[in-house]
């Protein structure tokens, strides 16, 4: 596909005309590309990464807030509305920091700044092959501009989400918005222009009367003075030959295929086998489900195929199962985390819990009747919670105490729960009202003080790693280990 491409040199003033050939982007301050700035650079997100596909309708845009969003190719912005777009999200923080079209556009591949993981995205429809008869063909079925909400994907099965007139109400809001937002900006400089004319005309005496209603400025019909342009609008100018304009969504149906990674360098517990075996009637688990990026994944042991929970706005950082294995719970790092209940075998959720706590969910543990689910967080107190999720219920709260709290475990009975940290081991009675009866942990001469990074009960005895047994609140044993500690202990 040929693009043709006006650059202006600062130093000679003139216009050149490029012809490029190539079926990647090599650069974003381009005239074709310009649509991609109007909501990711006014919302102060750096554009970190661009693809085009194959067949030259489809680009992908990453940016520093973990976003992808599919764009029609060519994208200018030189008037309003904006352009649309689909917006997909599974990597955690840092952003996107790579994202490349493979096996003849069917297959986008991005790359986390610093969740370490690669996501492998399957794209049908007109970004997929390489030929632009895809266009074409699935036209019919785009979304339409009016009915675009430039932010929710089509549904998995092919249906789409309700419209009512609440949506097209917000939807029309959002596309005039921009052009409300330069109409206040030329209208405060207008004013501070004339404010600043009229200080001048007091000092120096009358001045000639302007005929503001003969033009479209301030000055006697002269036209006003347009916002200050930014540097990559300063180097670009319109080619002589321009791109068609569509700004509708891309018509292709996307979805999540496979996630390469797991995020174990600073999380702990976050790996279990949960489903049941289809084979042996639930006798047996056949998934294993881990976290990765801002999503839940469930690998199927047999096929090797994936189910995602994409519901966290951050990173995933903690994930425990529910003991028939037919649930897995897990919590995320955002300024308001949530604890998402869910179904490994298809991943979706049951139940969202979130409003407690702050920063961040360090550790979940469901009890051994399955009824209450316990979660540390990581605010400045390390508050312990304590729900009966299936109703949405917070039973109990705590204050955990300064010191970094990083795991928590029920007894076999659910009325006694353990927590372990920094330099710190606690014990807390739920006897199932409100409140919960504290007791700190006794080193004694048995146990050194260090970082205890994991726990569990086995009966009524905590073990506590590195594996040390507590019994009423004190250490009865240590367990002598070779020089590698443990960092997560199970049972």
């Amino acid at each position: 596909m040929k693009d043709s491409i006006n650059t202006k040199t600062k130093s000679t003033k003139t216009l050149v005309e490029n012809t490029i050939t190539s079926t990647k982007v090599t650069t974003i301050l381009i005239v074709h590309l310009q649509g991609i700035f109007t909501r990711t650079e006014g919302d102060g997100a750096r554009i970190a990464c661009t693809d085009r596909s194959p067949n030259g309708l489809v680009l992908a845009v990453g940016d520093g807030y973990s976003r992808l969003r599919l764009y029609r190719h060519p994208c200018p912005g030189d008037r309003p509305p904006p352009a649309l777009f689909h917006e997909l999200r599974g990597h955690g923080s840092g952003g996107v920091s790579r994202a490349r079209f493979l096996r003849g556009g069917e297959v986008l591949v991005t790359v986390g700044e610093r969740d370490r993981c690669v996501l492998q995205w399957k794209l049908s429809g007109a970004g997929a092959g390489d030929s632009r008869s895809g266009e074409l063909k699935d036209s019919a079925e785009a979304v339409a501009e009016e009915e675009s909400d430039g932010h929710i994907l089509d549904l998995k099965d092919g249906s789409d989400l309700d419209r009512g007139s609440d949506f097209e109400t917000a939807a029309e809001e959002r596309r005039r918005a921009p052009v409300r937002k330069r109409q206040r900006r030329q209208n405060e400089l207008e004013r501070l222009v004339t404010m600043g004319r009229a200080a001048v005309a007091s000092d120096q005496g009358p001045a000639e009367t302007t005929n503001t209603a003969a033009g479209t400025g301030f000055d006697g019909g002269k036209a006003s003075l347009p916002p200050p342009l930014r540097p990559w609008e300063q180097a670009t100018v319109a080619p002589s030959r321009p791109p068609p304009t569509d700004k509708s969504a891309p018509a292709d149906g996307v979805e999540l295929e496979r996630i390469h990674g797991y995020r174990g360098r600073d999380s702990r517990s976050n790996a279990v086998y949960a489903g049941a075996d289809e084979v042996d009637c639930g006798g047996g688990c056949n998934r294993a489900v881990y976290t990765s990026a801002a999503a839940g994944v469930s690998l199927d042991l047999t096929n090797h195929t994936q189910n995602f929970q994409l519901g966290h706005s951050g990173d995933a950082t903690c994930l425990t199962s529910s003991p028939d294995g037919l649930l897995v719970a897990s919590a995320d790092v955002s300024r308001r985390p949530s604890i998402i209940v869910w179904k490994p075998d298809t991943g979706e959720a049951v139940k969202i819990l979130s409003g407690f706590h702050r920063r961040a969910i360090t550790a979940l543990s469901f009890s051994r009747d399955g009824r209450h689910l316990a979660s540390l967080g990581c605010d400045d107190d390390h508050s312990l919670a304590i729900y009966d999720w299936e109703n949405s219920l917070l039973r109990a709260t705590a204050k955990g105490g300064r010191r970094k709290a990083l795991d928590v475990a029920w007894n076999s009975a659910g009325t006694r729960l353990v927590t372990c940290g920094l330099r710190h081991v606690s014990f807390w009675n739920f006897a199932g009202g409100r409140n919960l009866l504290h007791s700190r942990g006794v080193f004694g001469g048995k146990g050194r003080k260090q970082t205890l990074p994991s726990c569990v009960f086995v009966g009524d005895t905590a073990v506590v790693g590195p594996p040390s047994l507590w019994r009423l609140g004190s250490v009865v044993a240590c367990i002598p280990l070779p020089p590698a500690e443990p960092f997560v202990i199970s049972s």
